[in-house]
């Protein structure tokens, strides 16, 4: 069962979803999703704040620095995106 859906409605009609900081610094992948779910429901501001919360978690990984980098860009933030693109290349040129 894909669970994009429900959290989608869950998120739709005002439900928040909370992650004590034990859970959250065991799972930055769980941020960086919802900060993806929150972007492509235009929720700009919290789609960020979510992205950037995981790229603190993980500063290392490639895949949460390019989800924070397409989190800017829906947001409209192309100044950003590029930059948070620049500093993913940064820490692994091969993968241009």
């Amino acid at each position: 069962m894909d669970a994009l859906p429900l959290v989608k409605r869950a998120i739709e009609g005002g439900v928040t979803f909370v992650m004590t900081p034990r859970v959250r610094a065991r799972q930055p992948a769980l941020d960086r999703r919802y900060a993806m779910v929150l972007a492509v429901l235009a929720r700009s501001d919290d789609a960020v704040r979510e992205a950037e919360r995981a790229c603190e978690l993980d500063p290392l990984c490639l895949v949460v620095g390019t989800t924070a980098a397409w989190v800017r860009y829906v947001a409209g933030d192309y100044e950003a995106a590029i930059e948070r693109c620049r500093r993913v290349l940064d820490l692994d040129p091969r993968q241009l």
